[in-house]
C-alpha cells in the first residue's frame, strides 16, 4: 500500500497543480504542499518546480513518479492475483506492427493457449501506458528511454520510401533530395514511424521542412489512399506495402535503412517473466504445414495411412481449445 504522501505526489504530478490536486484529494492546498515538502526532505532532492500556478516535476521528481507508478501497478497486479485467477497479460503494439507483423505470431500464441489483451497505439502512447502500469509489455518501432524499459529485438524490418506505382520517380534510382520536391505524408507526432524518419533526416542535416509540403495523417489506410491519388511520397516499413499493387517502394540510392522492432517491458515490472514467455512464443518461427494429398488419390499424406490396399484409415487430429479464457 502506497504511503499517503506518495499518493499525493502522484496526484500533483498528474494534475500539474497543487490546487487541482487538493480538490481531487479533498485536502487543503497547504496540506498538499506540506506533504510534498516532507517527501523532498526525506529523499534529499527537490521533486517539483513551481512556475506561477504551473507545477513541473524535476528530474528527481520524474524518477520518483516512474518508480511510484510501477509500485502501484505491481500492487494492483498482486491484488488481482489474490482475488481471482491469473489475469491475462496486456500487450501493446504500434499500428505498423499490429496490422502487418503481429497477426501471424499472435495467432500462434492464441493456438498455444496464450490470450493477451492487445492495445494499439503509437510508441509515445504505449510507453506512457506501460509506465502508468496500464500495459505489461509492448511491441514498438519508435524511440524510447532505455533506462526505463528492458528491450529485446523482436525482428528487423526494412524502412523504405514509397509512392504510387506510376510516380515520376518509380522504377528509377533517385536520392532523398530528389524526393523533396514532392509532398510528404507522415504519421502523427508520437508515432514510431515518424520518429524514425525524423531521426534519420536529422542525421543527414535535414528535417520535414525540406519537403515541398508535409501532410499529417494518422492512419496507414489514409496514407495509402493519398499516395495512390497524388504524387506524394512517404516513408514506412516494407511489409506495409504488401499486397498494395498500386504502390511501390522507391529506389533511393542514399537511403538504405533496416530498423529493429522492439519488445519492451518496464524495468521493475512484476510481470517480467510472463512477458518474456510471451515474447518467446511471438518470436517462434512460422510452423510449416506439410503438403497433403487427398486420401485415396495415389500416395497418401498427412493423417492418412493404409492398412489394406485401397482402403484408407484416417487419423483425425485431436482438437484442443485454442483459447484459454481469463
Amino acid at each position: 500500500m502506497l504511503d499517503a504522501k506518495i499518493q499525493t505526489f502522484l496526484e500533483v504530478a498528474a494534475q500539474g497543480s497543487y490546487t487541482r490536486a487538493a480538490e481531487r484529494l479533498h485536502l487543503t492546498q497547504p496540506a498538499v504542499t506540506q506533504q510534498i515538502h516532507r517527501l523532498e526532505e526525506h529523499y534529499g532532492h527537490r521533486l517539483v518546480d513551481t512556475c506561477g500556478r504551473v507545477v513541473r516535476l524535476t528530474e528527481a521528481g520524474m524518477l520518483l513518479e516512474h518508480h511510484a507508478r510501477m509500485q502501484l501497478a505491481n500492487e494492483r497486479r498482486f491484488m488481482e492475483r489474490m482475488a481471482a485467477e491469473e489475469p491475462p497479460l496486456s500487450l501493446g503494439a504500434t499500428l505498423s506492427i499490429a496490422d502487418y507483423y503481429l497477426p501471424g505470431p499472435l495467432a500462434r500464441a492464441l493456438a498455444d493457449g496464450l490470450a493477451p489483451r492487445v492495445t494499439v497505439g503509437n510508441t509515445q502512447v504505449l510507453t506512457g501506458r506501460m509506465l502508468a502500469g496500464e500495459l505489461d509489455c509492448a511491441l514498438v518501432e519508435g524511440l524510447f528511454d532505455r533506462t526505463l524499459f528492458e528491450a529485446h529485438v523482436w525482428r528487423a524490418a526494412q524502412f523504405v520510401a514509397a509512392a504510387r506505382a506510376d510516380h515520376p520517380l518509380a522504377g528509377k534510382p533517385c536520392t532523398i533530395s530528389s524526393l523533396c520536391v514532392f509532398p510528404l505524408l507522415v504519421r502523427e507526432r508520437g508515432s514510431g514511424t515518424r520518429a524514425v524518419l525524423e531521426s534519420t533526416l536529422f542525421s543527414r542535416g535535414m528535417d520535414l521542412s525540406a519537403f515541398a509540403r508535409t501532410l499529417e495523417l494518422g492512419s496507414f489506410g489514409l496514407i495509402k489512399a493519398a499516395l495512390a491519388a497524388t504524387d506524394a511520397v512517404t516513408f514506412l516499413y516494407q511489409d506495409v506495402l504488401t499486397g498494395e499493387g498500386g504502390l511501390t517502394a522507391l529506389d533511393v540510392t542514399d537511403f538504405a535503412l533496416e530498423r529493429p522492432l522492439y519488445f519492451l517491458t518496464p524495468r521493475g515490472g512484476s510481470e517480467r517473466e510472463r512477458c518474456l514467455a510471451l515474447l518467446h512464443v511471438l518470436s517462434a518461427p512460422k510452423r510449416k504445414t506439410a503438403a497433403r494429398l487427398p486420401c485415396g488419390s495415389g500416395r497418401p499424406a498427412g493423417p492418412c495411412r493404409f492398412i489394406r490396399p485401397g482402403i484408407p484409415v484416417v487419423r483425425l487430429p485431436v482438437l484442443k481449445s485454442a483459447f484459454r479464457l481469463p
